[in-house]
Formats: structure tokens, C-alpha cells, sequence
């Protein structure tokens, strides 16, 4: 191969790519007119990670070095959890110092899903609300986006070695398309409850699609460019790109409409974002 397929090797249209996906979600955030669907950088990110990791389990296993699991993960442990840790001990401790009791003891609470890497699945449980503009966010709630990741790591090694590649890509696109399925259930209320429509943005079973998708991106890759797998920024754009169109013209995805998600007793303990 050309390029160097380690998991740190830097890889410049990656950072870029990377960029433009901070980029709207600041901008999204910051309530810039017409860009209420930015949050969509969350899924370039979730596309880049789906299609690394993939991308290098099968640069081993084509090499026929395998994957040694330990090694793996502890790697992985070195590059999220010292900084992971840090954040949410500074968080934690201006949470005490700044907020009211109540809103710091649920900042502290937050801090102990997330360090366990289920923030995601704390925060539906909770209905906290992502698209809500009435409540001020829990200052932990952007980590369910982390948590998704390395639910998804966690797993992903043994189904990418286990399965040859042809198996692989089926996976893959039934993965999109039942990710897709039962994130538009959720939103629609197919299932009774606020919950599941909260749950539909946290979860990892109704966020695959897109880490699915830098799976299937890589897969597809390899067979037609004969191994070197490269990520084709603008094919992904283009095909996640109709959510920011989509997400302007949602009524949970522009400011001001989001409808708050806490219980009465929730109010400030746990706080959409």
C-alpha cells in the first residue's frame, strides 16, 4: 500500500474532513440561520471512525498479522482516557463551583455514565433532549457521542474478522438500512413515548448507519482501487449531505422549537442540549 494504514497515521483529508464536521456543528449550535441540520457533522465523524477502523482490520487481516485484541484496545484505552478523565474532572469540578446543587449533583452523575462510556445510553433514559433550546444542556452530553464510538469498537473487530468480505458488506447495508428504519420509527412515534425520540439520536442501534457506511466506504474501497483504501470525502458529503437539508426543515432541528424533554422533577437536573 501506498499510505500508511495504522490507526494514527495522519491522514490530511481526514483532519479536513474532520474540520468541516466541527465546523457545522459550532455553527449549528451557534444558531446560524439555515444551518439548524449542522449537527450532521456528528455523523461524518461517526462515517471517518466506521471507515478507519475497518480499514485497518482489514489491512491485518490481508496481511496475515491478525489483530492482537490486547494491544488494540489498550491503545485505544491510552488515546481516549487520559483526556476523557481530564475533561470530566474539570467538568465535574466547575460544575460544583459554578452551578446550583442541584444542577451539579446531576453533572456528577453524568461524569459516572460517561467514564464508563454509556452517557448515551443514560441520556435516553433520561429524555434529556439534544434540540432543546427552553432547558441549558448537562455539561457531560456531548460524551454520547464517545460513548456511541466505543460501544461500536468494542464490538466491530470480532464481526470485521469473523466474517469474510462479500458477508461483510451485506452486513453493512443492512445495518444502514435498519439503522435508518428504526431511527424513522423512533422520530415518527411508531413506538409509544418521548423517549424513543430522544433515544433515536443517542443510541448506537439507531446510529450504525453512519459508521456502517465508513465500513462499507472501506470495503468497497479495497475491491476497487486493489487495496488501498480511500476515503471518498466527497461521495460521503454527498450522501450524508441531504440530512443538513432535511434537519433545516425538521421542526426539532431548528432553534427554538425544541420542546423540553424533562420530567417536572428534571427541570434542572437534567437538562436538554
Amino acid at each position: 500500500m501506498s499510505r500508511d494504514t495504522s490507526p494514527g497515521s495522519f491522514r490530511p483529508e481526514i483532519q479536513g474532513l474532520r474540520a468541516v464536521a466541527v465546523t457545522l456543528v459550532v455553527l449549528c449550535h451557534a444558531g446560524v440561520p439555515f444551518l439548524a441540520g449542522g449537527y450532521i457533522g456528528v455523523d461524518v465523524f461517526f462515517v471517518v471512525s466506521g471507515f478507519l477502523i475497518t480499514r485497518w482490520l482489514l489491512g491485518r487481516a490481508e496481511a496475515g498479522d491478525g489483530v492482537p485484541f490486547a494491544a488494540f484496545y489498550a491503545t485505544r484505552a491510552r488515546r481516549i482516557l487520559p483526556a476523557a478523565a481530564l475533561a470530566l474532572v474539570v467538568i465535574c469540578l466547575a460544575s460544583c463551583r459554578y452551578l446550583n446543587d442541584i444542577r451539579a449533583l446531576s453533572a456528577v452523575h453524568d461524569a459516572l455514565w460517561a467514564s464508563v462510556f454509556l452517557a448515551n445510553v443514560h441520556f435516553a433514559e433520561v429524555g434529556a433532549d439534544y434540540f432543546a433550546r427552553s432547558d441549558p444542556p448537562s455539561p457531560i452530553q456531548h460524551f454520547w457521542t464517545l460513548a456511541v464510538e466505543e460501544q461500536f469498537y468494542l464490538v466491530w473487530p470480532f464481526v470485521v474478522l469473523a466474517l469474510d468480505r462479500r458477508a461483510l458488506q451485506v452486513l453493512c447495508v443492512a445495518m444502514i438500512v435498519g439503522a435508518l428504519c428504526l431511527r424513522i420509527a423512533m422520530v415518527q412515534g411508531v413506538f409509544a413515548g418521548y423517549l424513543y425520540e430522544n433515544a433515536a439520536h443517542v443510541l448506537l442501534p439507531a446510529r450504525m448507519d453512519a459508521l456502517a457506511l465508513g465500513g462499507f466506504v472501506a470495503l468497497a474501497a479495497r475491491e476497487v482501487i486493489g487495496g488501498q483504501a480511500d476515503l471518498p470525502t466527497p461521495a460521503v458529503l454527498i450522501v450524508r449531505g441531504n440530512q443538513v437539508v432535511a434537519g433545516a426543515s425538521h421542526p426539532r432541528g431548528r432553534a427554538g422549537e425544541g420542546r423540553s424533554s424533562q420530567g417536572a422533577g428534571r427541570e434542572a437536573a437534567h437538562p436538554g442540549d
